[in-house]
Parts: structure tokens; sequence; C-alpha cells
């Protein structure tokens, strides 16, 4: 988009870009006006009360070998789901922490056993002596990671909440 008379150009950005801007940048009591109006409106969720459930036997991010952390070895990836428009559409996104390669779908639907097929579809057509692990958040997409796993002959390793 073009602003009046001048060359500059705007570009649109979200409101974590604005919030992040805020943290930065402002102190004192300007921040402290600022930030609220960024915060989501209703009724703050109580503590354990997540409406999605809990994924069941987690191995977390602490577990994996040394080698996904030093990428020195590869087959061990990362992924990551991207939600559409009015939740209405996804793209499922894997990227090997070595090699860098990207593998990556669209989707029609976000449910685990979407997502599950997805995974083993792309991730498995790879061969198999390459794909060792994959590390995700513990989106309730999730929720079928052991049959993945068994599936693709590979270790399945979650992130800890709010820290993907």
């Amino acid at each position: 988009m073009q602003t009046g008379g001048d060359d500059r150009t705007v570009t649109p950005v979200s409101e974590k870009t604005i919030e992040s801007f805020i943290n930065l940048h402002m102190k004192g009591e300007l921040r402290k006006l600022a930030l609220p109006e960024l915060r989501q409106k209703g009724e703050p969720r109580q503590k354990g009360s997540e409406p999605r459930g809990k994924l069941l036997h987690m191995t977390l991010i602490d577990e994996r070998q040394g080698e996904v952390d030093s990428r020195d070895v590869p087959g061990h990836g990362e992924r990551d789901l991207i939600i559409g428009d009015q939740r209405k559409s996804a793209l499922s996104v894997i990227v090997e922490r070595k090699a860098r390669y990207v593998v990556e779908g669209g989707l029609l639907s976000h449910d685990a056993a979407t997502v599950r097929m997805s995974l083993e579809r792309r991730w498995g057509k790879l061969d198999p002596a390459v794909v060792k692990s994959l590390t995700c958040d513990q989106g309730k997409e999730m929720v079928q990671h052991e049959a993945l796993a068994k599936k693709v002959k590979m270790k399945v390793y979650f992130c800890h909440p709010h820290s993907p």
C-alpha cells in the first residue's frame, strides 16, 4: 500500500509484532497504557482449565539425543501447523534440522487423523534410514503421535507448553 504524497510503503503487521515493539522500545507509563489495549478481552482462563485436554505418553524435547540439537546428523525434523483464515484450511510444514530441507503439504482439515496421515505420507516417503525423529508442539492435532511414530518408525518429541 502507498501512503499519500511520499514514497514510504505501509506494511500491515500482526498484533504480535506490535506487542514485541512495545515490549522492546516503550518504557514506563506509555507501556502500561499501550499493552492492555492489545490483550484479548474476556475472562482469563483458570489454571488447569485447558479445554483441549492433554496428549498422553509424550516424550519431551529434553529427552532428545544430543545429535538432534547439534544438527550434525540428518533425519531429525521439526513440525508445525499453520492454520488458515477462519480455520478452513491448514498447512503442515516439516523442516529437516541439518539440511534445512522443507516438506510441506496443504490440509483441508487439521484434525488428528488427517494430520497423522499427511505426516505419514510425506515424512514416510523419505528413506527410513534417514528418518529418525520429529519434534512438534503440543497441539491437539498430534494426539495420534504414537501411531505416527510406529508407522514411520521414528521418535516423536514434544516442546514444552508455550515454548515451541
